[in-house]
């Protein structure tokens, strides 16, 4: 039965063969697949899948490995060539270019452990690098700023920059010196790795353009002004700085030295300007001599004024007559004001070695000063001139400021009275022993008919007896006669109770000028005319 069964599924089986055969027989297209099928073992299939498999792995590994690379495939054209018979060829090329190979990021390395010497000498390594890339750097900048200095400007711009560049100064110099009148301490004191508005001013005083350092001198003259004080300042020595003091004085001393440090450069730079003989610089010395007077009438009690008066005095003496004129005023004003005495002896004397060193070639202006002097104190029967009084005692920076405190002492103004008196008497004796006293003679007797009351027998005697000699000389104008006459009447009326002097040589002097002046109209003497007549 069974075999029965198997038979008959084998003709089933061969049956439905024949009927697939037909069927793709008939139908050709749909037996394509049939050409890849392996009757191979299924082993060897399978070992060779798994052996592609391994070389598409480590195909993918090495082009993992591999550096990124891009290659960008542009077409190049080239100039077109004509071929023999007439027809253009445009050739073309690939031209390859390589993109940049990506970096692939490195591993760490593991942190290793330093020692204290050697983080030392990395740090030092590493600062080493530093200033060398910024020693680069900076010959970089460097070299790029010649370049633009080397590029030749056109007037235009070279107008232009320096129009910018003056008022940028101006707006730079209105801060800070609203900053120093804000807060004087703060504005004026030094401090470490930072320039004071007061010094940044200062700085601009030797700005190339001109107009910036006549505004920078105007602007710290006001400063300067407003911020010294009406007393010395007495800059503490080495050895008291060793000393240690309170947090208040330390801050108080920094600031006055700061202040001394910065006026004393001001003052040099306006002496080293007065002085400049340029004539393209005329305004700059004008200004600067301006700027000096300013100073020594407000503060000429402060640090610096001898200094200042040996720079302005020469100028009483110069052909312009602007420049005389304001150092004039200023010593009139510093005259007017000086209650100690010290300063305007000073002057006196300054001015007396200057005559003296010009052989008394000065104008007449020059000497004209004496006479604004105010002189109160008369000379002694014991005082002669050329010596100096004895109570009068060079005064140091801090007598001067104590005195500034209680006042001035009656005892050294007189002496600084005195002295300052001799030092007008000996210049007029040597301008009238002077051959040439032509042009001064005039002043020197209107200065010794004003100061002659102030005189002494002796030194009376004297003068008497060298105006003899010029009245002899026959060689005075109308007007000098006249002063010389005064001074003389004076002078005698003085001493009139000691010694018996002939005056009928000043008299006839009198009545001899008395038609020229009528006939010159000059009224200018006639008070003085009618003096000599009532002595």
């Amino acid at each position: 039965m069974s075999k029965n069964n198997d038979y008959n599924s084998s003709d089933s089986d061969s049956d439905d063969f024949l009927d697939d055969e037909a069927f793709f027989t008939k139908n050709s297209k749909y037996a394509d697949f049939l050409k890849d099928i392996s009757f191979e073992d299924g082993s060897s299939q399978k070992r060779e899948k798994k052996e592609r498999n391994e070389e598409e792995e480590n195909g993918e590994k090495e082009y993992e490995k591999a550096p990124r690379t891009t290659n960008n495939v542009e077409e190049e054209e080239y100039l077109p060539t004509f071929m023999e018979d007439g027809t253009m060829k445009v050739s073309k090329k690939q031209r390859i270019q390589k993109g940049e190979e990506e970096e692939e990021p490195m591993e760490e390395e593991p942190a290793k452990h330093l020692t204290k010497q050697e983080r030392r000498e990395l740090k030092k390594k590493e600062r080493k690098q530093k200033k060398n890339q910024e020693d680069d750097d900076e010959a970089l900048l460097e070299e790029k700023s010649e370049e633009e200095e080397d590029r030749e400007l056109t007037p235009e711009e070279k107008a232009a920059q320096k129009e910018k560049h003056y008022k940028d100064s101006l707006t730079e110099i209105a801060v800070n010196c609203e900053k120093i009148l804000e807060d004087p301490n703060k504005g004026i004191s030094r401090h470490r790795n930072e320039i004071s508005p007061l010094n940044t001013v200062l700085m601009l005083l030797k700005d190339s353009d001109s107009r910036i350092q006549q505004v920078a001198m105007l602007s710290l003259m006001k400063v300067f002004n407003d911020v010294l004080p009406n007393y010395p300042i007495h800059v503490a020595t080495k050895e008291e700085k060793e000393v240690q003091v309170k947090k208040e004085v330390r801050k108080l001393r920094n600031y006055e030295e700061s202040l001394m440090v910065f006026y004393t450069s001001y003052v040099k730079t306006l002496i080293a300007t007065s002085k400049s003989r340029d004539e393209s610089k005329k305004r700059e010395v004008t200004l600067a001599v301006k700027c000096l007077c300013s100073l020594l009438t407000n503060h000429y009690q402060f640090n610096l004024a001898d200094t200042i008066c040996k720079a302005v005095i020469p100028f009483t003496a110069s052909k312009d007559e602007a420049l005389c004129d304001i150092v004039v005023e200023c010593l009139s004003n510093v005259f007017k004001g000086d209650a100690q005495g010290s300063i305007t002896y000073s002057i006196a004397q300054q001015m007396a070695a200057m005559i003296r060193g010009r052989d008394m070639k000065v104008p007449a202006r020059t000497v004209q000063v004496f006479l604004a002097l105010p002189l109160r104190e008369a000379l002694e029967e014991g005082d002669e001139i050329g010596v100096k009084s004895k109570k009068k005692k060079r005064l140091s920076e801090v007598d001067k400021i104590m005195m500034e405190g209680e006042g001035p002492d009656p005892a050294v103004y007189k002496a600084f009275q005195k002295d300052t008196l001799q030092e007008v008497l000996l210049t007029y004796f040597r301008i009238l022993k002077s051959p040439d006293n032509s042009k001064l003679i005039h002043v020197v007797l209107e200065g010794l008919a004003k100061f002659g009351h102030l005189l002494n027998s002796h030194i009376i005697i004297d003068l008497l007896q060298i105006l003899k000699e010029i009245m002899q000389s026959n060689a005075l104008s109308m007007e000098s006669t006249l002063h010389c006459v005064l001074a003389s009447f004076r002078l005698m009326h003085i001493v009139s109770s000691i010694i018996n002097i002939d005056e009928s040589l000043f008299i006839s002097k009198l009545y001899e000028i008395r038609f020229a002046f009528v006939q010159s109209h000059n009224y200018k003497y006639i008070t003085d005319y009618l003096e000599c007549i009532d002595v």
